[in-house]
């Protein structure tokens, strides 16, 4: 165990630590997704991304605006770690810029790498600005402990794989695997370069998602390329609005009635209008 991971958990994560969701499997198209009805995300589902808003709100994400006993674990000299107050996941946690700076991955992307190595029990995650993230305007990962998503459980190589892309995974979905983050870096870059940027929008729509496997010195990276923010359920008055751990498997319906009512239909149609 890594120390900075080892702080983490002393300081940051209840060894009694436990989340209490109703969920409901499904498999769609041959993976395995769940359904997750958690209504302490409603905050983050429903909350108001127009300009407008986010310059009238303080950010959540600087310090002088969260809670004064907040825990948190210093990361290089850029970054800090703590724990997710509206958690999807047991051991969830945010990691954001010391600095109010958008959220933009590319800069970003080679820290995240040495994240999910520093942190190998846990997966490292990005939402985009128009892709879930809630703070769009304040740069910041997210860290979920392994093995607790539907892409956990699945090694690469039981994925048809072609050019670099999932095929009938019903999202579209980019991977990279090898042991040189330079090499990674590069191959992430070339695939940003290719996405289109849509106007008055700073970088491509997507989620990306990257874990280290120390037995193997690997890093798997997966790369979510998005089209809409939100389905069109959203519009209907559904509290739906997928981030990266949706994209992974694991779909959160804050409300009652939207959980009550989703069968593999609606799931199928909800990545079908997110993704690219």
């Amino acid at each position: 165990m890594s120390e900075i991971q080892k702080t983490v958990y002393d300081k940051l994560i209840p060894a009694n630590e436990s989340l209490e969701v109703l969920t409901k499997t499904f498999i769609v198209d041959g993976y395995k997704v769940v359904a997750q009805h958690n209504p302490a995300r409603a905050v983050s589902s429903g909350a108001k991304l127009d300009k407008a808003t986010i310059a009238k709100r303080k950010c959540f994400l600087c310090a002088e605006n969260r809670p004064v006993d907040q825990p948190s674990v210093g990361y290089n000299e850029n970054f800090e770690i703590l724990k997710n107050p509206f958690p999807i996941l047991k051991k969830h946690l945010t990691i954001p810029l010391l600095r109010h700076e958008r959220q933009e991955i590319l800069p970003n992307f080679a820290t995240m790498l040495d994240l999910s190595k520093d942190l190998p029990d846990f997966t490292l995650l990005y939402n985009g600005p128009k892709c879930g993230a809630s703070a769009p305007d304040h740069m910041h990962f997210q860290a979920s402990q392994y093995g607790l998503t539907p892409l956990d459980e699945k090694p690469l190589s039981e994925f048809e794989i072609v050019d670099g892309e999932i095929k009938n995974f019903g999202r579209k979905c980019y991977v990279f695997e090898g042991i040189d983050k330079q090499t990674i870096c590069k191959q992430f870059e070339t695939l940003y370069n290719k996405l289109e940027i849509k106007d008055d929008e700073w970088e491509p729509r997507m989620n990306v998602v990257a874990h280290y496997i120390t037995s193997a010195a690997t890093w798997n990276v997966w790369v979510f390329a998005r089209d809409k923010h939100r389905p069109s359920y959203y519009e209907q008055g559904r509290m739906i609005s997928p981030g990266v751990i949706d994209m992974e498997g694991i779909l959160v319906f804050p409300k009652p009635d939207d959980f009550a009512d989703v069968d593999e239909a609606m799931i199928r149609q909800i990545y079908k209008e997110v993704s690219l």
